[in-house]
């Protein structure tokens, strides 16, 4: 497989050419076989993807809230469940701002991804090592290295 250096798109191992038009034998660009942000837009669909899931987290974090929130006024009991209820409100704070910062292709959202991945590795060190917690806080890993890979498409 080639890896291509200027858009880090994976080609088959035959291309001559990336679709970006990075020439492989030559090593410089060429005109590209996609038109417009096409390319670009193609080599940056997992960081769609993970922003699309940021949204989705969001809802899921919104809907413990409104459980928390029901089960606080039902019962009386407000401190049971604060603790929770901040770290939903951070959570969806902080994957909101990732997912447009993605979206929108700003370096700053590297920045958020590591503060998503740390507050992942510190709830996996509270609670202890929880299969769920693990199987959540992987995307959070593996897209702080995904964005670095692909910085120069951010600005």
């Amino acid at each position: 497989m080639n890896t291509c250096p200027k858009c880090k798109l994976v080609n088959p191992p035959d291309a001559v050419r990336c679709d970006c038009g990075y020439d492989f034998s030559s090593g410089k660009m060429a005109a590209s076989y996609l038109h417009g942000k096409t390319a670009q837009n193609l080599s940056f669909s997992l960081g769609t993807v993970y922003a699309c899931l940021c949204f989705f987290g969001c809802l899921v974090a919104a809907w413990f809230i409104t459980r928390i929130l029901l089960h606080a006024t039902q019962t009386g009991d407000w401190r049971a469940g604060a603790s929770p209820l901040v770290a939903f409100v951070f959570m969806i704070i902080v994957w909101s701002l990732t997912g447009v910062a993605i979206l929108r292709r700003k370096k700053y959202a590297i920045t958020l991804s590591y503060v998503g991945a740390g507050i992942a590795l510190l709830g996996i060190i509270a609670r202890g090592i929880v299969p769920l917690d693990i199987i959540l806080a992987l995307p959070s890993f593996a897209i702080v290295f995904y964005l670095r890979n692909r910085s120069d498409l951010l600005t």
